[in-house]
């Protein structure tokens, strides 16, 4: 079989002691040979254990903890969804904050209406139905 520029087998000197040695958990382990892009070579050379990284990979994929490219448009609907909930929620923010001015404004009324004399009771009824108005907005 012809070498390739990225078949390194056998240039390294401990290459086949390597291959012959069994390590601890290696009958846990099954030696497969796979064809891989070009990007999966470089990022498995930046790895530490290259075994190791696939194993992991392997585990998040099966566990859920990665999305799968399958899944893509869905990540994206729920990025879409994300966004527009937090529209509304800034929306009902802005609400929320109206809402407790106008309900300031009716407990000012109505603290003002309790600063008055107990003889100026006309004025105390115009307070009180100013405050009303206001509290009838939130039925």
């Amino acid at each position: 079989m012809p070498k390739s520029d990225n078949d390194f087998r056998g240039q390294h000197p401990n290459s086949q002691e390597n291959l012959e040695k069994r390590w601890e958990g290696y009958e846990k382990k099954v030696r497969r040979t796979y064809t891989l892009s070009q990007n999966s070579v470089d990022w498995l050379a930046s790895q530490e254990n290259a075994s190791q990284a696939i194993d992991e990979l392997i585990e998040q994929l099966a566990s859920g903890q990665l999305v799968g490219t399958g899944r893509k448009e869905e990540v994206q609907q729920l990025k879409s969804d994300l966004a527009n909930l937090v529209e509304k929620s800034e929306k009902m923010q802005r609400v929320i904050e109206k809402l407790q001015k106008i309900q300031r404004k009716a407990v000012n009324i109505l603290e003002a209406g309790l600063k008055e004399k107990a003889n100026y009771g006309g004025r105390i009824k115009i307070k009180i139905n100013q405050a009303l108005e206001i509290l009838r907005l939130f039925r």
